[in-house]
């Protein structure tokens, strides 16, 4: 799985571990900003929670996207 490389770039992958937002088709996705795991999942309020207990809470980890995401997989 990898991040679209113009989302990856714009945010600070230091800080975000999860970006939560749409793909093209209007599925709710969680994408790990290194490509390392995420999922799509039924709503805003699910893709947020996994994202964030897979953070474990920490605060900062998570951020909405207003673009499209896309979640690739290799």
């Amino acid at each position: 799985m990898q991040v679209d490389t113009a989302i990856k770039t714009s945010v600070n992958e230091e800080q975000v571990a999860f970006l939560v937002g749409q793909d093209l088709e209007g599925h709710w996705l969680a994408v790990e900003t290194h490509g390392l795991g995420g999922g799509i999942f039924r709503s805003r309020d699910t893709a947020f929670h996994y994202a964030r207990d897979e953070c474990h809470r920490r605060p900062g980890t998570v951020q909405f996207v207003d673009q499209p995401i896309a979640l690739l997989m290799s």
